[in-house]
């Protein structure tokens, strides 16, 4: 869905279907000096930090370089009005300990089945809480990969 800097995508707010799925995708991380949730935003689009932070943050004529994988308000927005099968996302929804509600309300409004996401190193096991949702939550940690059902084929372990 988006070139990936280190691990981060950086692009978001995309959605495409694929072998009948419909399947929308938000990159990024949520930044304090952007907008952390359930905090207000400094920030609601891109174009706004853009047109206000120093010449010298300006990266290649554009966002700073430190933002391009940061998630604006807009990108949610985005996302909102479209319908999604599967949510990719690399930020986790709630109940994750380090998880945004904003995802699981965006989740809710999209009428998505199945959130995957990565950014925790951890595969956290949402299957006690697999009631408390309408839909499916998996956590793809470092180095492992899942099916589109969310069975593990790979499980990494982080060994830093």
């Amino acid at each position: 869905m988006g070139k990936a800097t280190g691990n981060h995508a950086t692009y978001t707010a995309e959605s495409l279907k694929y072998k009948g799925k419909r399947i929308a995708g938000l990159g990024g991380v949520f930044r304090g000096q952007i907008w952390m949730p359930p905090n207000k935003p400094l920030f609601l689009t891109l174009f706004i930090i853009v047109n206000t932070v120093h010449k010298k943050k300006i990266w290649r004529g554009g966002i700073p370089l430190r933002h391009r994988t940061s998630i604006f308000p807009s990108d949610i927005e985005t996302l909102e009005k479209m319908q999604a099968d599967i949510l990719i996302c690399h930020e986790a929804p709630r109940p994750h300990p380090s998880g945004f509600s904003v995802i699981n309300e965006l989740a809710y409004k999209m009428n998505v089945r199945h959130i995957f996401h990565g950014h925790h190193h951890e595969n956290f096991d949402y299957d006690s809480m697999v009631d408390t949702y309408s839909y499916q939550i998996t956590n793809v940690g470092f180095r492992s990969v899942c099916d589109i059902n969310g069975g593990y084929l790979l499980k990494g372990i982080d060994e830093r």
